[in-house]
């Protein structure tokens, strides 16, 4: 079983819990304690996640692209 650091799970719980990324608030009976996290751990995540949509982005445009160019072949084919 892998154990994750703390700054881990709260970066995984930050992503879950709220739509700024780095911001992570605990609603304690007696306070609300907001968390800033800026580990280097958050860090590359944030780059890892920035490189995964990029990556998915590439490889979607590539492929309509090639779609759109098989098509294109074919009715020059069709009509010729």
């Amino acid at each position: 079983m892998m154990l994750l650091s703390w700054s881990t799970i709260i970066v995984i719980l930050t992503k879950i819990w709220t739509p700024f990324g780095n911001l992570l608030c605990f609603h304690c009976a007696l306070t609300c304690c907001c968390l800033r996290v800026s580990t280097p751990d958050y860090m590359k995540m944030e780059e890892a996640i920035v490189e995964t949509e990029l990556c998915q982005n590439r490889n979607l445009w590539q492929k309509s692209r090639n779609e759109g160019e098989r098509q294109e072949r074919r009715l020059r084919h069709e009509g010729a």
